[in-house]
């Protein structure tokens, strides 16, 4: 579950020189604060209050929706990034906040909850180091994407275009990733239950 915090976390940073690129080449560089602010809102609105999700559902339901909302919004913005509006963009980094304030915090939660206590603050600690270093190779590789289809193009606007969806495509499949990650996680943890539990019965 660590890795899949560090997975979902790496996924902000990645996004912001695509979708940064994208916005200033449709619409200049002041339409970013108006795209991004809706969904930085929501999702510090949302941080606090999504670990009330965690203690009435349990951990599955708020992480999972969390991964799809991430799903949608990135592939939603592949496939639209060419002709990408104002509205739209909205409305897609939207869904990918809502989707991050639902599955980071809950996915630390969850994954330390497995530990012991005395083992809290290593957790921690890994936690945080996965994070910075899955973040600065996310967005490594979602920069070179771009830039690469820039230099092989002379007109900027249609490679930045161009390359802005390739790094959205491949956002989309690491959330796909992602998810089957957390499904693969959630059952683990079901069978180990019902062994221990079944162990439990016997003795």
């Amino acid at each position: 579950m660590m890795g899949i915090a560090s997975l979902i976390t790496a996924m902000a940073p990645a996004v912001g020189p695509s979708l940064g690129g994208l916005i200033v080449n449709n619409f200049g560089w002041r339409m970013i604060f108006i795209a991004l602010l809706p969904g930085c809102l929501a999702g510090a609105v949302l941080s606090p209050v999504s670990g009330r999700f965690l203690d009435r559902f349990g951990a599955q339901r708020p992480i999972l929706f969390g991964n799809v909302c991430i799903i949608g919004a990135l592939f939603c913005f592949s496939v639209f990034s060419g002709s990408l509006a104002a509205v739209p963009a909205i409305i897609f980094y939207l869904f990918f906040a809502l989707g991050q304030g639902f599955s980071v915090g809950n996915s630390m939660t969850n994954g330390l909850s497995h530990l012991a206590p005395e083992k809290n603050p290593d957790g921690n600690a890994v936690i945080n180091t996965l994070q910075q270093l899955a973040g600065a190779v996310g967005t490594s590789v979602v920069s070179t994407i771009v830039a690469s289809a820039q230099a092989a193009s002379s007109d900027m606007a249609a490679a930045t275009r161009e390359g802005s969806s390739y790094a959205f495509y491949f956002l989309a499949a690491l959330s796909v990733f992602m998810i089957l990650c957390s499904v693969g996680a959630f059952v683990s943890a079901r069978q180990i239950h019902r062994e221990n539990s079944g162990c439990a019965q016997t003795q």
